[in-house]
C-alpha cells in the first residue's frame, strides 16, 4: 500500500501517476486490456479547495472539460451513458436522492459516521457484462466544523481518469459544505486497485518518460 499526501489535486496525482508507472506490475483486465497495477493506495489532499482551479499541466483534460465534468456529476447531463455518477448519487434506483440523506442526517447528528452514498447497484452492477462504476462509496463526515470527504474507489484509470474524479469530486464536497454551512475540510481518495492502460495510452505515458520529466 502507498499513503500520499500532498497539498493540492493536482500534485497528489502527479505522485500516484510516478508510482503506478514505476511500481505497477502487468495484468490483463476481464476485458482483455493491458495494464500495469499496484497495490491499494490512499491519498489525502488536506486543503483540496487550495490551487483547485490550476490543473496539472500534463493533465489529459483540459481545464473547460474538468469544469463541465464537475458540472455533470452535480447536475447532470441529457446525454445517455451507460452509468453515470450523477444518477447513481442523486437518482439512486431511479428516485432516491442520497445527498439529501446525507443532508439530514448530518443536520440531526453532526457527529455521524453513516452519511454514506453508495454507487454500486446490486440489481445492476452484479449482473455478468456491461459496463460498471469503478466509485463505490462517498462518505461525508463533519470533524473539527469542517465537511471531510472520503471516497473508495474499486479500480481507477490513474493516468486518464484520476485527475478528473478528484477534481469532479472535490466540487461535489465543495457543494455539500456549502449547504451546510460549513467549510470544506480534507479529501481523501482511496483506491483498491491502481492502474495505468500502458499500451492502450502509451501516447499519454510517454510523456512521463524520464527524458520528458
Amino acid at each position: 500500500m502507498i499513503a500520499i499526501n500532498a497539498p493540492s489535486i493536482a500534485s497528489a496525482w502527479e505522485r500516484a501517476v510516478r508510482h503506478v508507472l514505476a511500481k505497477g506490475v502487468p495484468v490483463t483486465t476481464e476485458d482483455g486490456e493491458e495494464t500495469l497495477e499496484t497495490d491499494e493506495m490512499i491519498v489525502k489532499v488536506d486543503d483540496p479547495l487550495w490551487n483547485l482551479k490550476s490543473p496539472h499541466a500534463r493533465c489529459p483534460c483540459g481545464k473547460n472539460m474538468l469544469d463541465a465534468y464537475a458540472e455533470q456529476l452535480i447536475k447532470g447531463t441529457g446525454n445517455a451513458f451507460e452509468y453515470d455518477y450523477h444518477s447513481r448519487i442523486f437518482e439512486y434506483d431511479g428516485a432516491y436522492d442520497q445527498i439529501i440523506d446525507a443532508l439530514v442526517r448530518i443536520g440531526i447528528v453532526p457527529q455521524t459516521r453513516r452519511a454514506i452514498c453508495s454507487v454500486w447497484n446490486v440489481k445492476r452492477d452484479n449482473v455478468t457484462g456491461g459496463s460498471v462504476p469503478c466509485l463505490q462509496w462517498i462518505q461525508f463526515l463533519v470533524r473539527d466544523n469542517k465537511l471531510q470527504m472520503k471516497v473508495l474507489f474499486r479500480s481507477n484509470d490513474v493516468l486518464l481518469a484520476m485527475h478528473a474524479n478528484m477534481y469532479a469530486l472535490v466540487h461535489l464536497q465543495q457543494y455539500v459544505a456549502t449547504a451546510l454551512g460549513l467549510p470544506v475540510g480534507s479529501y481523501t481518495h482511496i483506491v483498491t486497485v491502481p492502474h495505468i492502460y500502458y499500451k492502450r495510452d502509451a501516447n499519454e505515458v510517454q510523456k512521463w518518460s524520464s527524458t520528458s520529466a
